[in-house]
């Protein structure tokens, strides 16, 4: 399966339309991940099982109290998985 992560910005402040940050639009960050599955536990911790590049048993990325993943510094608005 392809998690792919999209509407990212290094920055929440590219969601706030009073901050110079503020990009109109869907945000230009997207992020590929194969995966052989997914869980979402209690709508705030994404877990990717049989990561490649990752070690351990699955990835474990907190989804904030914002509604954002962040991966290597770029906050992920939205996310999708075939």
């Amino acid at each position: 399966m392809i998690v792919t992560f999209y509407n990212g910005s290094k920055t929440k402040e590219a969601w706030n339309p009073d901050s110079p940050e503020f990009i109109d639009g869907w945000k230009p960050e997207m992020l590929e991940v194969e995966c052989k599955g997914l869980t979402v536990t209690y709508g705030s911790i994404l877990r990717l099982f049989g990561v490649p590049y990752k070690d351990g048993d699955f990835w474990r990325l907190d989804i904030d109290k914002d509604g954002f993943v962040q991966i290597d510094d770029v906050y992920y608005g939205d996310w999708s998985c075939k």
